[in-house]
């Protein structure tokens, strides 16, 4: 997040604060949150690369929150 807010020139907790809101709003986790660090989660990575002004971003992560595409991982 710290990497991420730098390179978008805004502060962490704005940063932060707007991921937590594009999550809440998509109603799904974008990213896994590994002590320090963080990883994309299925939504995340189906998010990069479609994302555009007419919305096709919202469709693929719906796709995936609703298991219409997408993975499951199993640890075990």
């Amino acid at each position: 997040m710290n990497r991420a807010a730098a390179a978008l020139r805004v502060a962490q907790p704005s940063h932060r604060q707007a991921v937590r809101n594009l999550e809440k709003d998509l109603r799904t986790k974008l990213f896994h949150r590994v002590g320090r660090y963080l990883a994309p989660a299925p939504a995340g990575e189906a998010l990069v690369g479609p994302a555009d002004p007419e919305g096709r971003g919202r469709h693929v992560v719906r796709e995936v929150r609703d298991v219409e595409r997408g993975r499951i991982d199993i640890d075990g």
